[in-house]
């Protein structure tokens, strides 16, 4: 350290490759211009009985710190079959692999519309309630 600029030379296992690892690290490098360090004590790392810093234990900590209890509470039936509870209880958090959710979660498709009625997006709510075909089944099922 110079002047209190931290120098030093990387010693890369793998250099960045691609556009992306590129400006990540150019971002890393913007995010520590700021850091000044100085001589004071190192404070100990609390997530971790032994005191280390680990990455399991950041983990943790965000799981700790992140956790939202839910708005819900899905009731289970042990008369409905198992398979059943499942898919509506993934249907209930949005965890079903609808043409929506694999768009959202960057999932090439090569329609996001409903493949039954084709008039609107397939979302949980559509295939279960709002589309035709749905909606059909239902009736013969009430």
């Amino acid at each position: 350290m110079i002047d209190g600029w931290i120098c030093g030379q990387w010693d890369w296992s793998i250099e960045p490759a691609g556009v992306e690892e590129v400006e990540d690290l150019r971002g890393l490098l913007r995010i520590c211009q700021g850091v000044i360090l100085n001589n004071e004590e190192d404070v100990t790392w609390t997530y971790d009985p032994s005191g280390g810093f680990s990455v399991r234990g950041v983990k943790e900590m965000v799981v700790l710190k992140s956790y939202v209890t839910p708005d819900y509470n899905f009731e289970w039936n042990r008369l409905v079959p198992k398979k059943v509870s499942f898919v509506a209880w993934r249907a209930l958090l949005g965890r079903l692999p609808t043409f929506d959710a694999l768009v959202r979660r960057n999932i090439p498709v090569a329609s996001n519309m409903c493949p039954f009625c084709g008039e609107v997006e397939e979302t949980v709510e559509h295939v279960f309630i709002s589309c035709g075909l749905a909606q059909s089944m239902w009736s013969v099922l009430a």
